[in-house]
Order: structure tokens, then C-alpha cells, then sequence
């Protein structure tokens, strides 16, 4: 495997990132329904980011919600 750091975000590469996500999603979260995993692909490509350029840093992160749902939770903090 080999790791590259992207320098630049174009439309078409969070466009097949995003193709990519929901295909591994709709492999392995077969309890997800179409529109459980429209609702959370419409967060993916925007929310860490914006964040991240916000000064926000990941500092813990779930496997699941509060709830016990197989949701990935990313808890953030301002740096700085």
C-alpha cells in the first residue's frame, strides 16, 4: 500500500473517494438503509474538513453513537 498525500481537493477526487466510501459501505453495513447512508454520505466530504481549516483537531474517536448505533463518532477540539 502505498500513502500520498493529496495537495489539492479537486470535484472529481471527493467525487470518487465519496463513489469509493459508498461502495465499502453498501458491502459492509448491510443494516443501513438507502437513506441512512444518503443522510451520512451528504456529511463526509465537508464536515472533517471544515473543521479542520476551522482550527479543529481530532482528539478521540468511537466506533459507535451515543446510542450503541455503528456510527463512527470523531470528537474534536479547537487548537491553539
Amino acid at each position: 500500500m502505498r500513502i500520498v498525500e493529496m495537495k489539492e481537493r479537486t470535484p472529481l477526487l471527493v467525487q470518487q473517494l465519496l463513489d469509493i466510501w459508498e461502495g465499502s459501505v453498501r458491502a459492509t453495513h448491510l443494516f443501513l438503509s438507502d437513506n441512512e447512508i444518503e443522510k451520512i454520505k451528504g456529511y463526509v466530504p465537508q464536515a472533517k474538513g471544515f473543521y479542520e481549516r476551522m482550527g479543529f483537531r481530532v482528539f478521540k474517536r468511537t466506533d459507535c453513537d451515543e446510542q450503541g448505533n455503528p456510527y463512527p463518532l470523531l470528537y474534536m477540539k479547537l487548537e491553539g
